[in-house]
């Protein structure tokens, strides 16, 4: 049988293969080779090198590929499946995307492939090949083969490779080897890594220089120095890729001359030591640089530091410090890159949850494109400033500027910098020439719902003209308090004539019973019942959702938590008795579905902070309930999270026609009205609002539930410079002030609103009752009300909802309650003692360290 191991490779890299100086073939498959028994014929594709031969028969063919080439993989694995080939695909991104690439390929290696390649093989011969194979474990090290160096294509001038450790002691949050390897590294026993370097044949140069393909070389230094001590004898060159701290030991500086090292690739990342700190790479210490190259440079070792544009404490002037740093401190070579937010590491998740990224296509994942919205410039300043950066430090004049003072290995550093300069200047040529010129879009997404914010630039009107569609047709009414609130909601569900849905966060007590009970008699009359619920996490959440619904008399199939979750697996629901339980099962990591959206027949729509429980008949809430053309935007959103948990929407027949006997609301005020959902993959509620603080122009009032977000506290405090009237109001039940615990509004952030003269009270609540209200007017006829928690988790990591509301009598409405509140009902609120600063601060420390 034969089988083709291919590696995809960048476009730019197969327009002129082979162009880059000092290309290196990576061992994946060299070591794959070495696993797999000898009755295969195996034949190394390496794209950067030599063309893909599609005409050639491949019983098997293995592609690894990094998220960058991903598309280009799934191609060369479409083509050679039509041909009849069985395609395995593996690697990094193949290993946090299973799923996609199972849409081109006949298997998945997830993972490390040292522990399962024999298996797969096997399963192949035999034709019972599984969908995926997923390593149990990280691989066991002294089990590491020798690497069959003899199969990699002759077109590569350096072939000579092994690798002492896999992994990498530090905690990176860009860095994807890390997160591959669980934040562990693991070691090979060093007579093994001996032996593969004495049986290492080539030509004259190849045979006499070799790499270390380790992650961090030197990231368990009393190993590294028995190893050197134990090739010091062999008489190679070597280079290989370290960390900034290989500085600080004389010993092992003393140990790598002599054992032969020429090079080291080490990740210096930025001259900005909060970006840095930002990224927790706290063993990088900037003012070191130029002392660790010099000691790199008295023991004869050249440099290429590995720096990274884009960081969030990163300008435009970046570029400039960078490049007069580089040619003082004597750089040999750099590898430049833009932050590239990469699956599957932290700071993807945070970007991702933040709404941050703006292109998803995995081709620009290549970090030379920008793929997320930078803090302190635009993405066409980090695009731009990079490309002329890359431009200026590998021009003539700073490449014999910095090596002419360096002198260190010199004809290999300036081979490696005239490489660069030709790759650098191609890329630049075909930006200007448009040919690979981004399209900052922001709006691409999602352009039907933010196509009037501000991103471009917009006057207010113009925005404001976004949520004119059909102002006569949306109608507004206010329910306050338990007394309002659940009284129209069982007299909406007593009058749906044809659909309930419900996205409920919280469903219990007496108040849950009976609203139980309305479903089940709505269902038993042929009314279609949709209820979606965020899925418990946990055997205490388990408990509650089965006691609930016991409770209630609604009985179901799974009976233990074990089938519980196997029901879940398999159909995303829970049978009841009259209808099925559908469990919300969120995007991008979100932690809970806390719409609190009730849609009835299509026509009406209730929302806002209330939750259908016993505990909640005291509380001060405010909900709203809406009727009009802005209701299809809710359940817009419903139907997207309905198919997230079931993959089907199995739409009640009919019920896009509207329903002529709802009359609840005809006493409802006319309003503009706009659907707001904190979900990263649509509007982001965080977003919208920093907006409109941005234009306020007369007050801002806030009828807070939690409040803790740092930017919109930032913003609020800019608007009182300007003069706009601001006014909040905290709910005292869930301070609490005497404490930073990261998510609720404390006294730290109500000092800073003190700080800025603006004045805070704080709601008193009855006992057992609590503000829930989450309100915020602006100037004369805006307001924002709904389920959101005003913190900065809330926006990035739940699924919640708002409403933006443009009318005055609903407006006027609204400022009575808050004026209610805040005469009546509330006390000032206090500035922070010495200790309570203290400890606060002890807190903040806390969270950042933890």
């Amino acid at each position: 049988m034969k089988i083709g191991f291919i590696a995809p490779a960048l476009d730019l890299d197969r327009e002129r293969r082979g162009e880059r100086i000092f290309l290196l073939p990576p061992l994946t498959f060299p070591v794959l080779g070495a696993l797999t028994p000898e009755e295969y014929d195996i034949e190394i594709i390496e794209e950067r090198v030599q063309p893909i031969p599609f005409n050639r028969d491949y019983d098997l063919v293995g592609i690894t590929y990094v998220t960058a080439f991903s598309n280009h993989a799934y191609e060369i694995a479409d083509k050679f499946r039509a041909k009849g080939s069985t395609v395995v695909m593996g690697g990094p991104h193949a290993s946090v995307r299973p799923k996609e690439a199972l849409q081109h390929a006949d298997s998945v290696v997830v993972g490390e492939a040292e522990d399962v390649w024999k298996i797969l093989l096997n399963d192949f011969q035999n034709g019972r090949l599984q969908k995926l194979y997923r390593a149990p474990c990280l691989f066991n090290m002294e089990r590491f083969p020798r690497p069959r160096l003899d199969l990699i294509p002759r077109q590569f001038t350096f072939k000579n490779s092994t690798l002492a450790s896999k992994g990498c002691p530090f905690h990176c949050n860009f860095c994807f080897v890390n997160a591959f390897n669980k934040y562990r590294q693991r070691f090979r026993p060093i007579k093994d890594v001996v032996e593969d370097i004495q049986n290492m044949e080539g030509g004259a140069l190849d045979k006499k220089l070799f790499i270390f393909w380790d992650d961090n070389f030197v990231g368990n230094p009393r190993y590294t120095k028995e190893l050197l001590r134990a090739i010091t004898p062999l008489g190679k060159k070597w280079a290989t890729a370290a960390s900034v701290n290989i500085a600080n030991d004389d010993e092992m500086l003393k140990l790598l001359e002599k054992s032969g090292c020429t090079a080291l690739f080490i990740g210096m990342e930025s001259i900005n030591s909060t970006s840095l700190k930002e990224s927790d790479k706290f063993h990088n210490h900037v003012e070191k640089y130029k002392e660790m190259i010099k000691k790199l440079h008295d023991h004869g070792i050249g440099l290429t530091g590995a720096f990274v544009f884009g960081f969030d404490h990163d300008d435009p002037s970046v570029f400039n410090r960078t490049l007069e740093m580089a040619i003082k401190i004597d750089l040999d070579c750099m590898t430049p890159a833009i932050l590239t937010p990469l699956p599957g590491t932290p700071l993807y998740r945070r970007m991702l949850m933040n709404g941050r990224i703006f292109d998803h296509n995995w081709e620009h994942y290549d970090y030379f494109h920008v793929v997320f919205k930078p803090r302190l410039m635009t993405p066409e300043e980090l695009y731009e400033g990079f490309l002329e950066f890359n431009k200026n430090f590998f021009s003539y004049k700073s490449i014999f500027t910095r090596l002419g003072h360096s002198q260190t290995k010199l004809l290999l550093s300036v081979l490696a910098n005239l490489g660069y300069h030709s790759f650098y200047k191609r890329m630049l040529n075909e930006y200007r020439q448009g040919l690979r010129k981004i399209e900052y879009d922001f709006n691409e997404a999602n352009k039907a719902q933010k196509k009037a914010l501000t991103l471009k630039g917009q006057k207010e009107t113009e925005t404001n003209a976004f949520y004119n569609a059909a102002p006569s047709l949306n109608k507004v009414k206010i329910l306050v308090d338990a007394k309002e609130i659940f009284p129209f909601v069982y007299r909406a569900l007593s009058s749906a004539e044809r659909s309930i849905d419900l996205e409920m966060y919280l469903l219990e007590g007496k108040i849950g019973e009976n609203v139980i009970r309305l479903l089940r008699n709505k269902a038993a009359e042929g009314i279609r019942v949709r209820l979606l619920y965020h899925p418990p996490s946990s055997l205490e959440a388990y408990r509650k959702i089965m006691s609930f619904l016991h409770s209630v008399g609604l009985k179901t199939r799974a009976v233990s938590y074990k089938t519980f979750y196997r029901d879940l697996k398999t159909n995303n629901s829970i049978r009841v008795a009259d209808f099925p339980l559908h469990l919300f099962k969120p995007k991008f990591a979100l932690k809970m579905a806390h719409n609190k959206l009730l849609i009835i027949d299509d026509a009406c729509a209730v929302l806002g902070g209330m939750n259908f429980a016993s505990i909640t008949e005291k509380n001060h809430d405010v909900m709203i309930a809406v009727r009009g053309p802005v209701v299809s935007e809710m359940k817009k959103v419903f139907e997207q999270n309905w198919k997230l948990a079931t993959g089907s929407s199995s739409s009640h027949a009919g019920s896009e026609n509207p329903v002529k006997n709802f009359d609840l609301l005809n006493s409802g005020q006319t309003a503009l009205v706009k659907f707001l959902v904190t979900m990263p993959y649509l509007e982001n509620t965080r977003e919208f609002l920093l907006s409109k603080i941005k234009n306020a122009k007369k007050r801002i009032w806030l009828e807070m539930y939690l409040f803790s977000d740092s930017r919109l506290i930032a913003e609020i405090i800019n608007a009182r410079k300007r003069r706009v009237e601001i006014k909040a109001l905290l709910d005292a039940n869930r301070l609490p002030l005497e404490f930073d615990l990261g998510g609720f509004p404390n006294k730290a952030t109500v000092q800073k609103l003190l700080s800025a003269k603006i004045p805070v009270r704080i709601f008193r609540c009855e006992a057992g009752q609590e503000m829930h209200a989450k309100l915020v007017l602006f100037d004369d006829d805006e307001i924002v009300v709904g389920s959101t928690n005003w913190t900065y988790a809330s926006f990035t990591a739940n699924s919640e909802s708002c409403v933006f509301i443009k009318s005055q009598p609903v407006f006027e409405k609204f400022r009575e309650i808050f004026e209610t509140d805040w005469e009546l009902r509330s006390e000032p609120a206090e500035p922070l003692t010495t200790k309570e600063k203290i400890i606060s601060a002890g807190f903040r420390l806390f969270n950042r360290v933890y």
